[in-house]
């Protein structure tokens, strides 16, 4: 058994192609809209708790990490249900299992990303805060995206194109990005209301 690098990239990177032969594969439709309706709810659940640890904050109370523990949780924990279910929801032609360990680690990675980018907008969002809770949260999704698929068991290779690979990154963190705008401005909006 090698190293955890070695287990999340061992053949994972290919300029070549295998050779082997493509599986057929489907999504089911109910579980893709169970995950959108998830990554929904989370995201609105994560608003009203970032309001709350962003008026606790101002207000210079110490409640202010509870509520920013809870939207980390929160909103960690929900782009981790979101991919799992879709993960369930895309289904090929062999038998898959889900090593226990790594898909607990792409848990606590989407939680760690989240508060650290949570933390970002406590206070005033300024654009060195904006990158920086970016690159957490983005680096985090990607992060919580290749170990969760490191985690899948099957007699089959997965392969990434380093390229795709590297864009699939870059848009996390720019949509990343975005969202932390969004959670800045509409917890704004929340904590007035």
């Amino acid at each position: 058994m090698g190293t955890l690098i070695d287990q999340l990239f061992q053949g994972y990177f290919s300029l070549e192609r295998s050779g082997g032969q493509l599986l057929e594969s489907r999504y089911d439709p109910l579980l893709v809209t169970l995950s959108y309706l998830i990554a929904v709810f989370a995201v609105y659940t994560t608003i009203g708790l970032v309001a709350h640890m962003r008026r606790e904050f101002e207000a210079g109370r110490q409640k202010n990490r509870y509520w920013w523990a809870g939207a980390a949780l929160t909103l960690g924990g929900g782009i981790f249900v979101m991919h799992f279910v879709a993960m369930l929801a895309f289904s090929i032609q062999v038998e898959v299992r889900y090593d226990l360990g790594m898909t607990l680690l792409s848990l606590l990675v989407a939680v760690v990303g989240s508060a650290v980018a949570l933390m970002q907008i406590r206070g005033r969002l300024s654009f060195p805060r904006l990158i920086w809770g970016g690159v957490w949260m983005g680096g985090g999704v990607a992060a919580m995206h290749y170990v969760g698929m490191a985690s899948l068991q099957a007699p089959a290779l997965l392969r990434y194109a380093p390229g795709l690979w590297l864009i699939s990154v870059l848009v996390a963190v720019v949509v990343s990005m975005v969202t932390m705008v969004l959670f800045y401005y509409f917890s704004s909006i929340k904590g007035r209301i």
